[in-house]
Order: C-alpha cells, then sequence, then structure tokens
C-alpha cells in the first residue's frame, strides 16, 4: 500500500451523531432547478455561476438570483439521471479573455461526454456568447451513468477533469484499470494548445510531465477511479498545500476520501481491484496501489459528495483543516480532520464528525448534491431540491482570526517557500495543545486562520526553518503578527549545528537530478547545493528554535 493510512468508519461510531453544537445553515438561495455545482466569478467577489443539470447557467450577484440565463445549452445535451451539465470551471485569465469551460453528456450520435470552452460576451459580462463555442475534448461513453464532471484549474494553469468508469456494473471491462482508456481516469491537460491536430475530438496539449507521456492516452493523470462526482484543490493561494480531495462513489459496500498531495503523478486508486480497501473483482494493471485517507459503509449512507479541506475563517478553529463531505443517500454530513506529515506531504485522516443534527435537526440535510466555496473559504451546501445554503458558526463571536505575515530570512524573494507550514496553537502558559493546522504560506507570505479568543501562543515551523513562537492577543477577535523564520536547519531538529553541516557536505556541489542531492540541504531552493547553501548555515550555526 502506498503511505497512506486508511482511517475506517466503524457502525459503533454511527449509531448515535457526534453533537458538535457549533454549525448552522443560513439560506443563500432557492428556487434553482436542479442545481449541481456553483462557482464565484474569479473577477468579482460575490457573484457566483450555477450550473443547472437540464443545460443552463444563471447569477446570483450579491446574493440575488438575476433573471435570464447567462448560458443556455439545453439543445446540445441530454439530460436526466446522472446526466446533463455537470460541471464549469473558469479559465485563469478569464478577466482578460472571457473563457470559461462546461461539461456536459450528450447522446447523438452515440452517448459521450464533452468539454467545450465558451467565451463571455464582450458587452455584457452577465452574458455568455453562445455561438463562441469551441470544443475542447470529446469521449465515447458506453452508459447513461459514472460521467463524473467536477473540473478544475490547477495553478499551473492546466485543465484537470475526474471522469468515471462509464457506468457498467462493476465496471467489468476494466475501464479504470486499463491505461488505454480515459474512463476512470483523471485527466490533467493543455488548453492553450493542440497536440493533435489532426483530431478534431482532442484539440488540447499534453504537459511535458505528465506521468504516462509515451502510453496510449498520454492525458491520464492517475487511475482506479469509479465516479468522482466531486473533488477540489486545495489551492495553495487560500493557504492551501497544492494537494486534491477526491471523494469516490462506492459500487455497494464502500464510499472514500482520497487525499492526493501536490504533484504525487501516475497513482493507481484501486478500483475496480478494490473497493475503498477490500478486494473487488478486477486486477490491477500497476501497483502500488494507494489506500483511500477515509472510507465508510453503508451504515453512513451510500454515494458520497464532497470534498472541501476548510480553509476559511467563520467556521472557528475546530473545523480548519478539516474535510467536509455529504452523501446523497443518507443526507447526511460529515467531516475528518486531515493530518499532514510537514515532511513527506502524506496525510491521514482523523477525528471524524457528523454534523447532520447541527445543520438539520432531523438529521437528514438535502437531497445534498455537491458543495461548493466562495474565495474566502467558506462552504455552501447546494441541494438537488432548488435550494442553496451556506454553512455558517451557530456562534460567530467565539472565534477569532489572526493575521500573519511571514519573514523568510535566508532566503532570495523568489526562492521557494516551505511547502508546509505547521502551526500550533496553545493557551498562553500552558502546554497543551489546543489546535495543530498544516497549511502553506499562501502567494505573498502570509497566512489568515481562525484562532480562540483571549492570549494564545503560537508556533510556527516549516521545512528547513526554525520554529518561532509568539504570543498574541486575539480578545477582541482579530489579531496580527509578523513571524520571522530564520533558515539553516537541514535535518529538521530545530537546532542549526554540526549535524547540518555534514549533511550540507554530504550534497555539496549536486544538483537536482543527481542522486546526492538533497532538498533539505538546499537551503535556498535554487536547484543545486552550493557555496550559497553553505553562507546561509553559518549564519545560523549555533542557533536553535523557539
Amino acid at each position: 500500500m502506498r503511505f497512506k493510512t486508511c482511517w475506517t468508519l466503524l457502525l459503533a461510531t454511527l449509531v448515535s451523531p457526534a453533537v458538535q453544537g457549533q454549525l448552522a445553515v443560513e439560506g443563500f438561495v432557492s428556487g434553482i432547478f436542479r442545481p449541481v455545482a456553483m462557482v464565484e466569478d474569479p473577477s468579482r467577489a460575490n457573484r457566483f455561476f450555477v450550473v443547472m443539470q437540464d443545460g443552463r447557467i444563471r447569477i446570483v450577484e450579491d446574493g440575488v438570483h438575476l433573471s435570464g440565463n447567462f448560458l443556455d445549452i439545453r439543445s446540445q445535451l441530454v439530460f436526466g439521471g446522472e446526466r446533463g451539465l455537470l460541471g464549469l470551471a473558469f479559465d485563469p485569465s478569464y478577466h482578460r479573455n472571457g473563457y470559461f469551460y462546461v461539461y456536459y453528456t450528450f447522446a447523438t450520435p452515440a452517448l459521450g461526454s464533452r468539454v467545450v470552452r465558451y467565451t463571455r460576451d464582450v458587452s455584457d459580462e452577465r452574458l455568455a456568447d453562445p455561438a463562441s463555442a469551441s470544443l475542447i475534448l470529446e469521449i465515447e461513453q458506453p452508459d447513461i451513468n459514472h460521467n463524473g464532471g467536477t473540473m478544475h484549474f490547477d495553478e499551473s494553469g492546466l485543465l484537470v477533469l475526474g471522469l468515471g468508469d462509464g457506468g457498467v456494473p462493476g465496471d467489468t471491462p476494466g475501464h479504470a484499470q486499463n491505461l488505454a482508456k480515459r474512463l476512470g481516469s483523471f485527466m490533467r491537460i493543455n488548453v492553450e494548445t493542440d497536440d493533435f491536430p489532426e483530431d478534431p475530438l482532442r484539440n488540447y496539449g499534453i504537459p511535458d510531465d505528465n506521468p504516462f507521456p509515451e502510453g496510449p492516452r498520454p492525458s491520464i493523470w492517475s487511475k482506479g477511479w469509479r465516479n468522482p462526482w466531486q473533488w477540489h484543490f486545495d489551492y495553495r493561494s487560500m493557504n492551501g498545500l497544492g494537494g486534491k480531495v477526491i471523494a469516490d462513489v462506492g459500487e455497494a459496500t464502500i464510499e472514500e476520501l482520497n487525499y492526493e498531495p501536490p504533484d504525487a503523478a501516475g497513482r493507481n486508486y484501486g478500483w475496480n481491484a478494490r473497493e475503498g480497501t477490500a478486494a473487488y473483482i478486477g486486477a490491477p494493471s500497476f501497483l502500488p496501489l494507494t489506500d483511500p485517507v477515509f472510507e465508510y459503509t453503508r451504515a453512513f449512507g451510500g454515494s458520497i459528495i464532497g470534498g472541501f479541506i476548510y480553509r476559511g475563517t467563520a467556521l472557528g478553529p475546530e473545523h480548519y483543516g478539516r474535510i467536509f463531505f455529504g452523501d446523497f443517500v443518507s443526507r447526511r454530513v460529515g467531516s475528518v480532520f486531515l493530518r499532514v506529515d510537514r515532511k513527506t506531504g502524506e496525510a491521514v485522516a482523523e477525528d471524524f464528525r457528523d454534523h447532520s443534527l447541527d445543520l438539520d435537526a432531523s438529521g437528514q440535510v438535502g437531497p445534498s448534491v455537491a458543495f461548493a466555496r466562495d474565495r474566502a473559504g467558506e462552504m455552501f451546501l447546494i441541494h438537488l431540491d432548488g435550494r442553496i445554503q451556506r454553512i455558517v458558526p451557530d456562534n460567530p463571536e467565539a472565534s477569532a482570526v489572526l493575521d500573519g505575515r511571514l519573514v523568510f530570512e535566508g532566503l532570495g524573494g523568489t526562492a521557494r517557500r516551505p511547502d508546509i507550514l505547521e502551526v500550533v496553537i496553545r493557551n498562553t502558559g500552558y502546554a497543551e495543545v489546543l489546535h495543530t493546522f498544516t497549511l502553506g504560506p499562501g502567494t505573498n507570505d502570509a497566512f489568515r486562520i481562525p484562532v480562540p479568543r483571549g492570549r494564545i501562543a503560537i508556533t510556527v515551523q516549516g521545512g528547513t526553518f526554525l520554529r518561532q513562537s509568539a504570543t498574541v492577543n486575539a480578545s477582541d477577535g482579530t489579531a496580527a503578527f509578523d513571524f520571522e523564520l530564520r533558515n539553516g536547519d537541514v535535518n529538521g531538529d530545530n537546532v542549526v549545528n554540526v549535524q547540518d553541516f555534514l549533511l550540507l557536505r554530504q550534497a555539496f556541489g549536486a544538483a537536482e537530478g543527481n542522486p546526492a542531492y538533497s532538498r533539505g540541504a538546499d537551503l535556498n531552493g535554487d536547484g543545486t547545493v552550493n557555496v550559497q547553501d553553505f553562507l546561509i548555515l553559518r549564519s545560523a550555526f549555533g542557533r536553535s528554535g523557539d
């Protein structure tokens, strides 16, 4: 198995949902026909595009459901069951070029699905140009189910699409384990180039670092998926770690959540050789198989949706860093805390919580079909009956917000930052840990996190930087602090000493790609262990973290 620990939800845990008393919902919009996704306008706050399964996209702006359609492509698709308009992604340069991408199913002349690019109307930003359609890709579908649908751009500008296995029960054709089939895969493509000019159904390029460049389907990023209906990036721009959270709907027994670290290319997530961690009917096309970080049985539900790693502040520190997910069949909502190893980037899930009674007194939430979030990281529940609700705290005054600025000493302005920061929160004067977060330094060397109100002690540590501690007063609901982190801790023991020098000397002169190269010894992140790294270590020699 691949570095993952699967935390299986036991039946005894499910009998009585945990009473948290910390979350609630409030209405955001209603009366929308079969909404299946919602995406905030990347060029304007508080404007949301709601995807309707029948082929329309509507706009909710400043809380108001606007009349008329942003886009109507009902004539282009087949709608019903699991089919229809299923996905929406905005181009990273949408503010400039007006491009956006939709994913939908069709039935003529045969079953299939498409990714199509459209352009915003040049004279009205609340309208799309229906005549601007440009096909990016088309995929044959053997059945009407397991179409996937969620797609997002990664932070390098590449489009990533999750596809189901095609819907044949048990995936008896073996699509999800067949590297010649895009079904049961994640695809990663460049929509700005075309590496297949002779193929009208493949109008995209293949990134150089895709894991199967010589294979029959070089667009494949990972395999072994049954139906990854909803998945999301943990964006670094939101202080995330850059990985993916992927909910894969099970066949008959197990629903699963997966975490994929950034750049973890070419993994096999098991289906149909396994359902979750249980053996199934197929044989793996390649090993090792990657375990889910969390799975549950039919005792909790039968069709997983979600989820997000919560990176907002409104819900308080008790929920920061948790993966939220729901279940379409049981109408329940739960979460698990994702604990990410600061050195390896791999993760385990802990501390399952059932939020269903918090969100609805009946314990039946929904029918929830998807989650959404805004640019601040706050979450919404999308219900197939036309309602969209915002998840809110039941006591907004219970927590505060900390704005932390990071100053990395011994690192050039554009050099690599630590991929993962560990933030530990305690009450001042007490050793007991209240919260431990793993997060990224963001795109501007800063982070925003929820913290308890009052005087708190905080430590920050990441990469080869020594740990720094601070005491802040968050009694009035906000706090800010500049964390100055000193570089030079090659072996990560929070002391810069002769052991670090010996490791750096061992790797001295090696560049990335050389077996002797050490990422830890490359203190300035320039790809080579050289005299500049030695000077950084020398300037911190003898120091230790707080």
